[in-house]
């Protein structure tokens, strides 16, 4: 019986003990999330269970847990190793939460996106191929960015073609060549465009 007994319990201690380290891992070290919409295909398609390596922006640690409409989130940052990169895949939460028209923070609810700016980086498309006026390298999907470039104007949807901010039209941007913003000059987006601008341009950096 004694044997038994003292079976037991070693066997609960390692378990709690890989418990409380499946825990840690995850909350410290590293988390798997699904990948929720189609923007970084091919790169990520939807459903994908990916990685995402906790260690590098540091592990958000919540104050309080509480997740729900209208609760304030209370959360601190632990120190990571570096900052988020240019063409770094990033996993964060959507700015976007219970209500389409305010931020707010839902918890699980995240986007995968690529990083192809920093604060003050100039980011641009020229003939469809991003560029960053602080990083020489390629910046995403080449494939996707070149397939763009020889795609005629005249087989892209106008509504996507122009899908930019281009109330100013003295720059004529589009999809394929805009930016970078010229300064004191304000930019308005077209109200029926704005989903399309996102669209294309995830489709591009994925």
């Amino acid at each position: 019986m004694q044997r038994i007994l003292k079976y037991l319990f070693w066997t609960l201690s390692v378990g709690c003990l890989l418990f409380a380290g499946w825990l840690l891992l995850r909350i410290f070290v590293c988390d798997q999330f699904v990948v929720p919409s189609d923007s970084m295909t091919p790169t990520l398609i939807v459903g994908d269970r990916i990685l995402v390596d906790k260690l590098i922006a540091g592990a958000r640690i919540y104050k309080k847990f509480e997740f729900g409409k209208d609760i304030p989130l209370r959360s601190f940052r632990m120190p990571g190793i570096r900052k988020v990169r240019v063409n770094d895949v990033v996993v964060f939460n959507a700015p976007r939460g219970y209500d389409r028209n305010r931020i707010e923070f839902r918890i699980n609810y995240v986007y995968s996106k690529r990083c192809i700016g920093t604060p003050g980086d100039s980011v641009s498309v020229r003939d469809s191929y991003f560029c960053n006026n602080r990083y020489p390298h390629p910046i995403g999907n080449l494939e996707q960015q070149r397939r763009l470039a020889e795609t005629p104007d005249s087989l892209i949807h106008s509504k996507v073609l122009r899908a930019m901010p281009y109330d100013d039209r003295r720059f004529g941007w589009t999809i394929k060549n805009f930016g970078p913003p010229v300064s004191n000059v304000y930019f308005g987006f077209h109200p029926n465009s704005v989903s399309n601008l996102v669209g294309s341009i995830a489709y591009l950096i994925s």
